[in-house]
């Protein structure tokens, strides 16, 4: 019997001893966020004409994902003489990275406007192409041209250096 007893104890003090703590796998390749500060020109940039278009300060945040970026445009308007100011957000914009470069471009990128949980196809943009070079970011984008006559084809170009933290 007490031969018995110890074999059944040998297997439950293996057990006992097992780590079944599985260890806690990092991120690779974390999200990270870097603000750049510049100037916004938006409007119709490329007639050249410089009363086709305005220019802001902004402030353009890129957030770096595992193979996509999400870029934010903070307080822009679409008209000089528009009240208010509002977020864009263009979410899941795919990119190519190399050294210290990294391109980002995409087509039909439907927006998130301010604190919105749901895109807003009202301000389609029909393309957007973006080139994070050191510390600099410029960035292009133009609206759809089928929108509202407000922001239909408005052109957006934004040059800024990296805003230190």
């Amino acid at each position: 019997m007490k031969k018995f007893i110890s074999f059944l104890a040998i297997p439950m003090l293996f057990m006992a001893c097992t780590n079944d703590d599985t260890p806690e796998v990092k991120d690779p390749t974390p999200s990270t966020t870097v603000s750049y500060k510049g100037e916004l020109k938006v409007g119709d940039i490329i007639s050249g004409n410089e009363s086709d278009y305005f220019v802001m300060e902004s402030v353009v945040s890129v957030t770096k994902n595992d193979s996509t970026v999400d870029v934010v445009l903070n307080d822009v308007k679409f008209a000089a003489g528009m009240r208010y100011f509002i977020d864009v957000t263009l979410k899941d914009i795919p990119f190519l990275a190399a050294e210290n470069n990294l391109v980002f471009k995409a087509e039909n990128v439907i927006p998130f406007i301010n604190t919105d949980t749901v895109p807003n196809a009202e301000y389609k943009f029909a393309m957007l192409h973006g080139t994070i070079d050191g510390n600099e970011l410029l960035f292009n984008a133009k609206m759809a041209d089928e929108l509202a006559p407000y922001v239909a084809g408005k052109e957006f170009e934004f040059s800024g250096t990296e805003v230190a933290e």
